[in-house]
């Protein structure tokens, strides 16, 4: 599921869309129409909007706007080939349109094309070098191409053009962290944004612990950095610094492992369970590497292995409720409900707040999802779930659902409709939305909802049913 803060990306691509297209216009525009679409993008009516804009496309065959819009619209709904090729399409109306060029880069990047999105940031930021969010962008990219050097270069001109932007401070302490303590402090205290401010701190202990460590061992000290780039989730800065480590001392496990889960986290599972299984070789008793490898295992669907290791590590460290949850999920996965549910219950009883939060809402994911004891354990979890975490759409569209399996219709629409309101792009939710409606007898506002989760992901696992739901609403 995507978060969302305030407004959709979607949104925010189609404003930038019009500021930069409108350079170059070259024929009549029906601005009407353009507005209007813009206006249906906005409200989430993407076939809608779609259709005007092909009409636009159609019509006016040199503009390359409605091109770019159509492709910032298969962007959101998760379809990068024909996003891309809509956007190439506008580009070749405007090879220099930077907008353009931006986006066409950030659909690269989500397929993890990491080459070819930084050349089109690169010529994005050539044709319009005063777009900070570009050279954002175009950071992280080289971040995951491993220069980072040059994702510095682009953190410290983000900053020239923004002073103030705290993205570009954060993720420039991260990368001058290494090597210059001082300098990162000074940009992780200049950050004032609560949606950063949060890492920020988290970033800033490891970092203070490290410092702390490098009487100990340089190796041990780039191991507690390490271990600070993966706490707020930046497994590709990780990376060269427990790379590093192991350098410095091949025989220290802790660094081995926490390099293996890092490896884990960026796809390569070849590679972590190399270094899994040096550092459990090396100590056998490390908890972490046990469970690491039990995930990396699971990943590949070799199940049996993933519950021995994921054992060994409960038998280390019995204690750890993450370890008991991912125990049930490998269980769930072999469909074995019965043993998952029992160490759904085990994690629960050893979670802390505010970890336990996840692991309720994992417990409520399973048993709502299977409809697997939903009425009793499923229902409490999930209402568990909104405590813990208010602002977890999710948590919400699980209760909501549980109380639709329940019958009781007007509890689930309004828990379905505050989990929309926290994040509207959630294709699940609106098809629930949709059912408890149709429940309701208001099939109007339900046959709204089908083409809402229609028009977020018409290729989704949720399009099918709600085509299903439209077609039989449309019978006699």
């Amino acid at each position: 599921m995507r978060a969302t803060v305030g407004v959709s990306l979607v949104v925010v691509l189609i404003a930038m869309l019009t500021v930069a297209g409108a350079a170059v216009v070259p024929g009549p525009v029906d601005v009407p129409a353009l507005s209007q679409a813009e206006s249906l993008t906005q409200a989430r009516r993407y076939g809608e909007a779609l259709a005007i804009y092909e009409q636009l496309a159609a019509r006016h065959r040199g503009d390359p706007r409605p091109y770019f819009r159509i492709g910032a619209i298969r962007q959101a709904q998760q379809l990068p080939i024909p996003a891309a090729e809509a956007v190439l399409l506008g580009l070749a109306r405007d090879p220099g349109n930077a907008a353009g060029l931006a986006l066409l880069g950030r659909i690269y990047a989500e397929q993890g094309q990491w080459a070819a999105a930084e050349a089109k940031y690169q010529a994005s930021l050539t044709s319009d070098p005063a777009q900070t969010d570009a050279r954002l962008a175009l950071g992280r990219v080289l971040v995951r191409r491993g220069q980072l050097g040059a994702a510095q270069a682009q953190m410290a001109e983000a900053l020239r053009q923004e002073p103030n932007r705290d993205e570009a401070h954060y993720l420039l302490a991260l990368l001058v962290a290494p090597h210059d303590a001082a300098s990162a402090r000074t940009h992780l205290a200049a950050i004032v944004d609560p949606a950063w401010a949060g890492r920020a701190r988290a970033f800033e202990a490891a970092l203070v612990q490290a410092e702390a460590a490098r009487s100990t061992g340089d190796a041990y000290a780039l191991t507690i950095l390490g271990t600070g780039y993966l706490q707020v989730n930046e497994p590709a800065l990780a990376q060269p610094v427990l790379q590093h480590a192991v350098r410095l001392a091949p025989q220290y496990a802790d660094a081995h492992a926490y390099l293996g889960h890092t490896y884990w986290l960026l796809g390569d599972g070849r590679l972590a369970l190399s270094e899994l299984d040096t550092a459990i070789a090396q100590d056998s008793r490390f908890a972490p590497a046990h469970h690491w490898r039990g995930l990396v295992l699971a990943s590949q669907g070799r199940d049996d292995e993933a519950i021995a290791a994921l054992q060994q590590a409960h038998a280390l460290q019995p204690d750890d409720a993450v370890t008991c949850a991912d125990l049930a999920t490998v269980y769930e996965a072999q469909r074995d409900y019965n043993v998952a549910a029992e160490w759904f219950q085990k994690a629960v009883a050893r979670g802390l707040a505010p970890a336990n939060g996840l692991v309720v809402l994992r417990q409520a994911r399973f048993h709502v999802e299977h409809a697997f004891h939903w009425s009793d354990v499923g229902l409490a979890a999930a209402q568990q779930a909104t405590e813990l975490l208010p602002g977890s759409a999710e948590a919400w569209e699980l209760l909501g659902w549980a109380r639709f399996l329940g019958q009781d219709y007007s509890a689930a629409r309004s828990a379905l409709e505050h989990a929309i309101a926290l994040d509207v792009d959630q294709p699940g939710a609106h098809y629930r939305l949709g059912e408890t409606w149709r429940a309701l007898g208001q099939t109007d506002a339900a046959r709204l909802e089908y083409q809402m989760t229609i028009d977020l992901a018409p290729e989704g696992p949720w399009a099918a049913p709600a085509r299903q739901a439209l077609s039989e609403l449309a019978m006699p």
